[in-house]
């Protein structure tokens, strides 16, 4: 069974002051940004993808996502991925498209990368609209690297769809 239902949210709350020499405060907030994939159409976007891996110093694993197994146990591959979270814990994390046909996606060229610190995350995302980034056979990897000196644990959520 494809997936049924997915919300994706993320959102910063402020406020900010500043004191004035013989003035009050001046105040600005409270605020907030947030994104959310409200309305997410589970039609089109009908795969979710979550692992996790525990990498040694300098280990690297790639992901393949034409070929990946839901939490369901159900065999599928994306065709267009919209949404990605990665939670590093113990180590560092830097995710890069993969050495072998690279999934470029967000990132500006296939030589490009992201190191998320331990117990930090990255999460990105098309809107609720789409169409996500194409998936093919010459692009379809990712690469998670233990760019820190201590083990790494490594989450990774991807939702997308296989059309």
């Amino acid at each position: 069974m494809p997936l049924t239902a997915a919300s994706f949210n993320t959102s910063l709350a402020w406020t900010q002051q500043k004191a004035n020499t013989g003035q009050g405060a001046t105040t600005q907030g409270p605020d907030s940004e947030s994104f959310n994939l409200n309305g997410l159409n589970v039609t089109t976007f009908n795969q979710l993808y979550v692992a996790s891996f525990t990498l040694a110093a300098s280990a690297s694993q790639t992901i393949d996502v034409t070929s990946l197994t839901n939490l369901v146990g159900e065999s599928f591959g994306f065709g267009h991925t919209l949404t990605i979270l990665i939670l590093p814990v113990g180590s560092q994390c830097t995710v890069q498209p993969g050495g072998t046909n690279p999934l470029q996606w967000f990132f500006g060229g296939t030589g490009q990368s992201v190191v998320i610190t331990a117990g930090g995350m990255l999460a990105y995302s098309e809107p609720v609209a789409g169409p996500g980034a194409a998936v093919s056979g010459s692009h379809k990897t990712l690469e998670l690297t233990n760019s820190g000196a201590t083990s790494l644990t490594v989450s990774v959520v991807l939702l997308g769809s296989t059309t």
